[in-house]
C-alpha cells in the first residue's frame, strides 16, 4: 500500500507535557516508524525527550504575548504562514492538526490551489459549553474573569474551524456528541478514536505504595483539585499520614498554595511543576490513589496511565471519563463538586483491600482496550478515507 506524505501541526511534540502532547508523540512517531513522509510544524523546544529522527521537523518561536492555553491563537496564525510556504514545493496527503483549534489561521490563509485534506483532532469541549452568565464561572474558579472571556472568545474561534476543517476526529463520543450538537457539526465528516497509552508501562509496577494521592495536570482546578483538597480535610484525622502531590504547571499555582494553607493542609500539599512522563509515571506506580475529580474533561489518558501502573483511580462523572471508568468497577466517578462523596470513596479504597484489588485487576483488562496502535491503524483509515475522497 502506498506511503502517505503527512504534515502535522501541533503545539507539542516529543514531551508528554499533556493529553495533546501525548497523544502528538505517540501518533506522529508511530507513522514515521510506518515508514510514511512525514513533516512536523511546532513550537521550538529546549529539549525534546522523544523525537523521531525519521521526522522532518520544522520549528517556530512561541509568542510571549498570548494568553491561550498553549499559545494555540498565535500559534494558528504562525503555523498558516510555515504551512503556506511547505504547500508550494510539498504535495501532501494528509495536513493534520493535531489540536483542531488551531487551524484557526490555516482557515483564512491556506491557499486553494493547493488543496489537501485537512484533519483537526478535538480533545475536549471546554469551548463548546462556554456560559454567557460570567458569574457561573466565579462560583469555581479565582480567575473567573479571564476565564469567561477566553472561553467565549474560544467558543467562536473553535466553532469556526471546525465548521471549515474537512475531517474532525474527537477522542469520545461524548466530545463528538456535544460539537455536532451545539456547533452544528455535519456528522459524516466526524470521528471517534480514542486515544492509546504504550501498554508494557503496566510491566515496570512497582509493588511498594508510599501515602500519598496523586492528581496531574495543567489546569488543576478544572482538574477537581479544590475538591480533592476539601475532601482531603475530611479525611484528615483518620489518615494522618496520608499526602497530595499535584503535578502540573499551573498559572494559579499560588492561589492553590494559599488555599491549602488557609485549609490548615499546606505541610500535606506538595506541588510540582511538569516533570518528564517517566518521573510522572514512577510517582503514579508508588501513589496510594489517581484521584482527578475533574469539572470538565475531554477524555483523561492520566486515568489508563495510572490503571497500567497498578493504582487504584476516582475520576469526575463527566465527559470521556464516564467512557474509561465505569463505576464500581474499574475506578470511583464523582459528581462535580462533591468532595463529601469524594471523601467517602477515598476512605473505601483506603480501607478495603478487595476493592482495590478489584479496581486493579479490571483496570488492567481496561488499558488493554485503548493502544497506541489501535489509535493509530483507526487514524490511518480515516487519512486513507479522505485521500480517495480528495
Amino acid at each position: 500500500m502506498r506511503k502517505l506524505n503527512i504534515c502535522y501541526l501541533t503545539q507539542q511534540y516529543g514531551n508528554y507535557i499533556s493529553g495533546v502532547g501525548t497523544y502528538s508523540t505517540h501518533l506522529i512517531n508511530s507513522i514515521a516508524d510506518m515508514g510514511h513522509s512525514v513533516t512536523v510544524i511546532c513550537p521550538r523546544e529546549k529539549k525534546r525527550e522523544l523525537a523521531s529522527p525519521k521526522i522532518n521537523l520544522v520549528e517556530v518561536n512561541r509568542k510571549k504575548w498570548d494568553p491561550s492555553h498553549g499559545n494555540w491563537i498565535t500559534l494558528s496564525f504562525q503555523f498558516s504562514q510555515v504551512l503556506n510556504k511547505l504547500l508550494r514545493y510539498n504535495n501532501f496527503d494528509i495536513v493534520h492538526f493535531t489540536d483542531a483549534r488551531e487551524f484557526f489561521g490555516s482557515s483564512f490563509l491556506l491557499r486553494k490551489k493547493n488543496r489537501c485534506c485537512v484533519i483537526g483532532t478535538i480533545h475536549g469541549d471546554i469551548f463548546v459549553e462556554v456560559k454567557k452568565n460570567p458569574f457561573f464561572y466565579k462560583k469555581i474558579y479565582n480567575d473567573w474573569i479571564k476565564r469567561y472571556f477566553y472561553y467565549n472568545v474560544g467558543n467562536i474561534l473553535e466553532k469556526y474551524s471546525l465548521r471549515k476543517i474537512n475531517c474532525i476526529i474527537s477522542v469520545s463520543n461524548s466530545v463528538e456528541k456535544v460539537i455536532k450538537k451545539v456547533y452544528k457539526i455535519d456528522e459524516k465528516k466526524s470521528f471517534v478514536i480514542y486515544n492509546g497509552i504504550n501498554i508494557e508501562n503496566r510491566l515496570e509496577v512497582n509493588k511498594k505504595k508510599d501515602s500519598f494521592i496523586l492528581i496531574v495536570g495543567n489546569n488543576l482546578q478544572r482538574k477537581g483539585i479544590v475538591i480533592l483538597f476539601k475532601a482531603f480535610v475530611k479525611t484528615e484525622k483518620k489518615y494522618p499520614d496520608l499526602k497530595i502531590l499535584a503535578i502540573g504547571q499551573d498559572i494559579n499555582k499560588k492561589y492553590l498554595e494559599n488555599l491549602a494553607e488557609d485549609m490548615g493542609i499546606e505541610k500535606k500539599v506538595k506541588f510540582i511543576d511538569t516533570k518528564p512522563n517517566e518521573y510522572i509515571l514512577e510517582k503514579m506506580r508508588k501513589a496510594l490513589l489517581y484521584v482527578m475529580p475533574s469539572l470538565k474533561e475531554g477524555f483523561g489518558i492520566t486515568f489508563l496511565e495510572a490503571m497500567a501502573c497498578e493504582t487504584p483511580v476516582i475520576g469526575g462523572n463527566v465527559g470521556g471519563t464516564k467512557e474509561l471508568i465505569k463505576n464500581g468497577e474499574n475506578g470511583f466517578l464523582v459528581n462535580p463538586g462533591d468532595y463529601k462523596d469524594l471523601a467517602d470513596k477515598i476512605s473505601i479504597l483506603l480501607d478495603d483491600d478487595n476493592i482495590k484489588k478489584k479496581f486493579v485487576k479490571n483496570g488492567l483488562e481496561t488499558v488493554e482496550k485503548f493502544s497506541v496502535e489501535k489509535m493509530v491503524e483507526n487514524t490511518l483509515k480515516i487519512y486513507r478515507k479522505y485521500k480517495q475522497i480528495q
